[in-house]
């Protein structure tokens, strides 16, 4: 990231996580996204349709179809639409080399990092 860049690097951050991350179904009226926008909800908005709302600008134009659902599903008056939350892959976290990664072991020395030890 640089300093005159920064809004459009995050911007474009924001845009590829919602675009790997986001799933629509108009039949049930759920998207479901990553876990990440329920732990941090207050970072994303007050409300399920404010983090809608907020998923929807994210959404990239290379997501046509999904994003024109998502649209109109919050403009149709037809109702609520339910947020749901995919599990989180702790995998990602994982270096290459790490061939069988281990959850356990990351959370605790997680913790052990955050009680600052």
């Amino acid at each position: 990231y640089t300093a005159e860049n920064v809004d459009d690097e995050l911007e474009a951050a924001a845009e590829a996580f919602v675009e790997g991350s986001t799933e629509v179904d108009v039949d049930n009226r759920t998207v479901t996204t990553s876990a990440i926008f329920r732990w941090y909800a207050t970072d994303f908005g007050r409300t399920d349709a404010e983090v809608l709302g907020r998923i929807l600008r994210w959404m990239p134009a290379s997501r046509g179809r999904a994003r024109a659902e998502l649209e109109g599903m919050l403009s149709d008056g037809r109702g609520a639409v339910r947020l749901a939350y995919a599990p989180y892959d702790w995998t990602t976290n994982a270096s290459d080399s790490t061939s069988d990664y281990d959850v356990a072991a990351t959370r605790s020395e997680y913790s052990r990092l955050l009680a600052g030890g």
